[in-house]
């Protein structure tokens, strides 16, 4: 909750504005960690089952390597894998999920009344993680929930879905 500046007289309703800009930044936020993580576990799993050497069928030996190149695509999108320490922010180009932190910790220190930039960008944000959303769960829809069946029916673990 975002409380006012006690050296500033802010209006509340002004205040409740600045919260909820903050609390759907970090529902965005939130729900992009969540998809990023289920493709990390998706890739994780698929690479084990490379490592244990197991019999695949062409088709998904094939489809596992495009869905861990499409997943490592997609994660470079997100997220700067590059980064390892903080020093690395100043190496590494930020991606989208330095953006939407960004944001949000400039509307939690710029307070009352909201700006309209942060509003747009805001919604900006949004529409730019439709689309990595949408790109994703085509992933899913396609290649990795079919080879999950073909997996499971061959008696080997399921991999994460959407």
């Amino acid at each position: 909750k975002v409380l006012a500046d006690p050296r500033e007289e802010s209006d509340r309703a002004l205040l409740a504005e600045v919260d909820k800009h903050i609390e759907e930044t970090a529902a965005l936020f939130n729900e992009m960690m969540s998809y990023l993580q289920k493709a990390r576990n998706v890739r994780k799993r698929l690479v084990e089952l490379s490592d244990m050497n197991i019999t695949l069928t062409e088709s998904n030996r094939a489809s596992v390597e495009f869905i861990l190149t499409e997943i490592n695509t997609w994660e470079e999108l997100i997220v700067q894998p590059k980064h390892m320490t903080y020093e690395d922010d100043i190496n590494w180009p930020n991606m989208f999920d330095r953006q939407v932190q960004f944001l949000m910790n400039n509307l939690d220190q710029a307070g009352a009344p909201i700006q309209t930039g942060a509003v747009q960008r805001l919604n900006d944000l949004g529409l730019q993680w439709q689309g990595y959303k949408v790109t994703l769960e085509a992933l899913f829809k396609d290649k990795i929930n079919p080879l999950n069946q073909s997996l499971t029916d061959n008696g080997l673990r399921h991999l994460d879905t959407l």
